[in-house]
């Protein structure tokens, strides 16, 4: 379930009811299981509009700084953070023909953990996402879709 902070819009709501009414999103959802990871229990997301054309962004997730357009399907991932965890996720995402369009990382101050945001060409069928997130022992696996 989803709630926009001071907003009365629901989940499926288009972006732009989204943005035109809130530029900060409060998500509330059931996470696999680690609670080391801060994603576990509510999530806090923070958007703006950007140039003329006002391209809707993503520019804070948990309070970890990202620059990244929120359009099409948005894969969000926190892990440990170590080196090779880009590559692999990028390569078995290779194997599914699933094409990553935008990529950041953002890791905590301490550079213990990270998320990782892969704006990709199309739905991510669950079963590969969720052999996806296991291969890198993430706390959090999830499909974003904007619409």
């Amino acid at each position: 379930m989803v709630w926009f902070q001071n907003a009365p819009v629901p989940a499926y709501a288009s972006m732009n009811t989204v943005a035109a009414a809130s530029s900060s999103a409060t998500i509330v959802a059931a996470s696999p299981d680690v609670s080391r990871f801060a994603i576990s229990a509510a999530v806090t997301v923070s958007g703006t509009l950007t140039g003329r054309s006002q391209v809707h962004k993503l520019v804070e997730v948990n309070g970890r700084h990202f620059d990244l357009r929120a359009e099409g399907d948005l894969l969000l991932m926190e892990y440990a953070d170590r080196p090779g965890v880009m590559g692999r996720v990028g390569s078995l995402l290779g194997e599914a023909a699933v094409n990553i369009e935008a990529a950041q990382i953002s890791q905590t101050t301490d550079g213990a953990d990270a998320i990782m945001l892969l704006r990709v060409d199309r739905p991510i069928d669950p079963g590969v996402l969720e052999p996806i997130g296991a291969s890198i022992g993430a706390g959090t696996t999830r499909l974003i879709s904007f619409e």
